[in-house]
């Protein structure tokens, strides 16, 4: 027969190994949920301010306002438009669009006319660099102004200004004839 002490003391190891079990499953339930619960609020936030997107915008119907406008008017101008490819990169309480056009002396001039462009650094980070600083998500394979060794980059009045509304970033690539413009809404 064993003494009391040993059987005691076995009691009480087993009885530490069961709290130990208890305690180390508690703490994994507690992080499982604290994880749940993060990935939840980020996947709604992002929802709220960043909406559905990326996506690519194929028909002119569903443009943003300001790149049919510009359209539409450059047209009445007698500039070409060509080579369009318009992405949405958020739709949600901000909104945010890229496009790329094929550029010509005429429109490159058209657009510092229409949206006041000033001449700005080149970035080091955002869109341009590819990822929207709103929704954070990747541009699509053909947004490249990056790539371009001589590409200017610009930013439109209203940013300059520091006023709302319509906001616009534009790189001109002038050695491969492409236009970059991001348009978002400053609220």
């Amino acid at each position: 027969m064993e003494p009391q002490s040993s059987v005691k003391s076995k009691q009480s190891r087993r009885w530490h190994r069961i709290i130990l079990t208890v305690v180390a499953v508690l703490i994994l339930l507690v992080g499982l949920a604290v994880w749940l619960v993060n990935r939840a609020t980020h996947d709604f936030f992002h929802g709220v301010f960043a909406g559905n997107g990326p996506f690519p915008v194929t028909a002119a119907k569903d443009w943003p306002k300001p790149l049919a406008e510009l359209v539409k008017d450059a047209e009445h101008e007698k500039i070409a438009v060509q080579n369009l490819n318009v992405e949405c990169m958020c739709r949600g309480y901000e909104t945010e669009y890229i496009w790329r056009i094929q550029s010509t002396p005429e429109l490159s001039d058209f657009l510092k006319k229409r949206w006041k462009l000033s001449p700005t650094p080149v970035p080091d980070h955002g869109i341009f660099c590819g990822k929207s600083m709103i929704s954070g998500d990747k541009t699509p394979e053909w947004w490249s102004p990056m790539e371009g060794k001589n590409t200017q980059f610009f930013i439109c009045g209203r940013t300059v200004a520091m006023e709302y509304g319509d906001q616009f970033q534009v790189a001109i690539d002038d050695e491969r004839e492409l236009i970059f413009v991001r348009y978002y809404e400053k609220w």
